[in-house]
């Protein structure tokens, strides 16, 4: 989806609007979320980063522990926005953390100390609350159940070109095209 953003010019519109003075690195950031497999045939299958850099990988999107900044950030935003209590400590987080080398693996990782437990426990059972008092909430339940009627009523009523909206989110060309501004009624 990042890829074909770019292709379809986010970036462009992006220079043009608020993000005029970015330097956005848009290849690296794509590799970041999704590490790509290598074209060459050698024992470290990504490029952009070398296998001593392979705690980069770590920062945003961290497939190995699932701490990564991201979940960090939307986790204390979420409590802060909705008057919960986070006794996550990113600080504190920062602080402690370390880049170690993994011996089976041969490979360079985000390491924590063992007395960071509680703090990593805290983490995750912020995201654990936040997902059974906020996803679970009878009032949200309630309206993505209405807004899937609505949908399901719509279907056929809506087209995209010659897909209708549920063939629509299927392709990826057409799902990108997707708004309110290019729905014609039929």
């Amino acid at each position: 989806m990042f890829k074909l953003l770019i292709s379809h010019g986010i970036k462009d519109k992006m220079f043009e609007g608020h993000y005029k003075e970015c330097n956005l690195e848009v290849e690296r950031k794509d590799n970041d979320l999704n590490p790509p497999p290598s074209s060459s045939s050698t024992d470290w299958p990504y490029r952009g980063r070398s296998k001593e850099q392979s705690y980069l990988y770590e920062i945003v999107a961290n497939k190995c522990t699932g701490i990564d900044v991201d979940k960090m950030d939307y986790i204390s935003r979420d409590c802060l926005h909705l008057g919960m209590k986070s006794n996550f400590s990113h600080m504190r987080f920062m602080m402690f953390a370390r880049v170690c080398s993994n011996e089976e693996e041969q490979k360079m990782q985000i390491c924590m100390r063992d007395k960071e437990a509680i703090n990593i426990y805290e983490l995750f059972h912020n995201r654990y609350m936040l997902h059974y008092t906020v996803c679970h909430h009878r009032v949200k339940v309630a309206i993505e159940a209405m807004i899937t009627d609505a949908l399901v009523a719509a279907e056929g009523h809506f087209k995209l070109g010659d897909k209708t909206i549920s063939e629509a989110v299927l392709h990826l060309e057409t799902y990108v095209k997707l708004t309110g501004s290019h729905l014609c009624l039929s």
